[in-house]
């Protein structure tokens, strides 16, 4: 999302996505033969772009389920020239579970949030400047039985630039996150617990270039 690498991609053992609607802009799926610009992912890659915020105006929306509520909230920084977008969701789906006969169902815990946030600069034609935030987290708690975390974390930022009517570049730098944690103690003396840690830190430049009407030609490095 925005070029950060999300390794887990769903909430709620996959009921919901781990990303919020209501911030996408364009998304494209590659199920096989996937770009080299994503960096070699071996079996596909789900690319979401974000909106950029509204520099007209201030906007705010929210909505509210049976298991989730989320809200969003966007507007200029300085008008027509920068602008911020902020949104989350966050579960409450405890309720359920309290309404179950089985006690131990009755004493667990499901909870997800997601947040992202973006800050959106663009002082002339030539040159727009972008911060992105993502973070997220899942926890599932079996009563005393079993735990299971895990959490996504990352930010990024691009600048980009018109060069010339013919070329663009767009050079972006990405810091990422994925943890994983599970323990399991329904028997004693088999209980264990492991974590681990995933770092992705990330340069990237790439160019657009515009021969003709006819062609295009896209290069970088990362």
């Amino acid at each position: 999302i925005d070029r950060l690498p999300v390794y887990n991609t769903s909430h709620l053992f996959g009921f919901f996505s781990a990303f919020n609607s209501d911030i996408i802009r364009d998304f494209s799926i590659y199920k096989g033969s996937v770009p080299v610009n994503y960096g070699g992912r071996l079996s596909s890659v789900f690319n979401i772009l974000t909106r950029k915020g509204n520099k007209k105006k201030y906007t705010a929306h929210a909505g509210i389920g049976f298991v989730s509520a989320h809200a969003t909230v966007e507007g200029p920084i300085k008008k027509d020239h920068s602008s911020f977008l902020i949104s989350g969701r966050s579960s409450y789906s405890d309720w359920i579970l309290n309404q179950m006969e089985d006690p131990l169902i009755r004493d667990s815990d499901a909870f997800f949030y997601d947040f992202a946030g973006s800050l959106n600069f663009q002082p002339n034609s030539k040159h727009s400047f972008n911060v992105f935030y993502y973070q997220s987290f899942d926890r599932f708690k079996y009563s005393d039985l079993s735990d299971y975390e895990y959490a996504n974390r990352g930010g990024s930022a691009s600048w980009e630039t018109h060069i010339s009517p013919a070329l663009t570049s767009k050079v972006t730098g990405t810091i990422s996150t994925y943890r994983f944690e599970n323990t399991d103690m329904s028997e004693i003396s088999r209980a264990y617990s492991h974590e681990y840690n995933l770092n992705h830190n990330e340069i990237l430049a790439e160019f657009a270039w515009l021969p003709s009407l006819n062609h295009q030609v896209d290069f970088g490095a990362s």
